[in-house]
């Protein structure tokens, strides 16, 4: 039955995408709703919310009568008035169901909230029907399109060596994975920028060398960027001890940087031959985002067959290695396919296992907090890969 969710939890929704992408860019986040949903989004989608820090998100509060009449005249008063109080470089509208619904023009809105309180402004048009990364892809190509390609092009601007496109908390393995990347690509002599950071971060995304997608939610940034201003981008996540390695040895063959001289430290990544210890002669599918499951099937070349299936966005077919993708609709679609495809081990969220009644195989857990929140967060990044290699 369609939409029907007999084991899963319902998944981070499209809003909930697009505000992690604002989070930590010193916007007004207006989450255009009766209430519901910003209480979603801090409470169960938003990893941020509770242990790292907060933002600036508030709710339009529309009443039953306010979302039926259209009157937006309450909703831009009540932004006037929260910005008396909140130091903020733009506003963010955020579609929600309701306005969805009964058709409101949140780009008509961004033009009048621009001509009276002279705040750039940002509308993404979500409507609580997709899922998160739907979200995410339209606030950063807003983003991109508001403050990169309409930039002045005469103003000085920093250049990084690399911008880092997709760096979600609901995408990467722990609160500290972007710190982890930014350190590394540091120590191998590249300056770094994540497009997510700040105003002046998406201004300069321009000027950088390279981009590095780390999810399917920049990728349609990163092309954007070598369209325009014909930036290279690198899609990938380095997971193992040989991909950090091969990542740098990428990154300086296209930048064409000198490698910098390396201080003996100890790697305490795992490794590939860790990983292929599970694996060998066995048919594998990976459930994730599909640069990290894309990633990880690199890794796993002892096995034999490696498939990835998800319910969200998959990247490009020129990104893809070897085995099958498969592209995910409903709950029991994972049953069915690990069903059809006789598949001896599966890799993914630990909900997942819930979906999958009596198929005979291995369950291997790989926690993504889009689909099971704080269920199965991961604290550190060292601890993603552990339930595979202690498995």
């Amino acid at each position: 039955m369609k939409g029907l969710r007999k084991y899963l939890s319902p998944f981070a929704p499209d809003q909930s995408g697009a505000v992690s992408s604002l989070y930590e860019m010193g916007a007004l986040i207006v989450i255009n709703d009766a209430g519901g949903c910003v209480g979603n989004i801090c409470g169960y989608d938003e990893p941020r919310w509770h242990q790292y820090r907060k933002s600036a998100i508030c709710s339009a509060t529309l009443r039953d009568l306010d979302a039926i009449l259209g009157r937006d005249k309450l909703l831009i008063d009540k932004i006037g008035d929260t910005m008396e109080m909140v130091d903020c470089n733009f506003i963010a509208l955020i579609g929600t169901p309701i306005p969805a619904v009964i058709g409101t023009d949140l780009r008509a809105l961004k033009r009048i909230i621009e001509n009276k309180y002279h705040i750039p402004v940002l509308a993404i048009d979500t409507n609580g029907m997709e899922l998160y990364d739907k979200g995410q892809t339209k606030a950063s190509l807003a983003l991109l399109k508001e403050f990169c390609l309409k930039q002045d092009e005469s103003q000085t601007l920093s250049s990084p060596d690399i911008t880092i496109v997709g760096a979600s908390a609901l995408d990467l393995p722990s609160m500290e994975s972007r710190a982890t990347l930014r350190a590394f690509l540091s120590h191998e002599g590249f300056t770094t920028s994540y497009l997510e950071d700040s105003l002046e971060t998406v201004q300069s995304a321009k000027n950088a060398r390279l981009t590095l997608v780390v999810s399917p939610s920049g990728v349609k940034v990163a092309k954007k960027l070598q369209q325009t201003y014909h930036i290279p981008y690198i899609c990938c996540y380095p997971l193992t001890q040989e991909d950090y390695t091969e990542l740098s040895e990428s990154a300086h063959h296209i930048l064409g940087k000198e490698t910098a001289e390396k201080k003996q430290t100890r790697d305490t990544r795992v490794k590939r031959a860790q990983l292929n210890a599970l694996v060998t002669n066995k048919k594998v599918l990976i459930v994730h985002q599909s640069v990290i499951a894309n990633t990880l099937r690199n890794n796993l070349f002892s096995a034999q067959r490696v498939d990835i299936a998800t319910w969200f966005t998959s990247i490009p077919k020129e990104e893809h290695t070897k085995g099958e993708n498969f592209s995910l609709k409903e709950e029991d679609d994972l049953l069915a396919l690990c069903r059809k495809e006789a598949y001896d081990l599966v890799i993914g969220d630990p909900l997942l296992k819930r979906a999958l009644p009596h198929w005979e195989g291995t369950f291997l857990p790989l926690p993504h907090f889009a689909i099971s929140g704080a269920l199965n967060q991961i604290d550190k990044e060292e601890d993603f890969l552990k339930g595979l290699y202690h498995a």
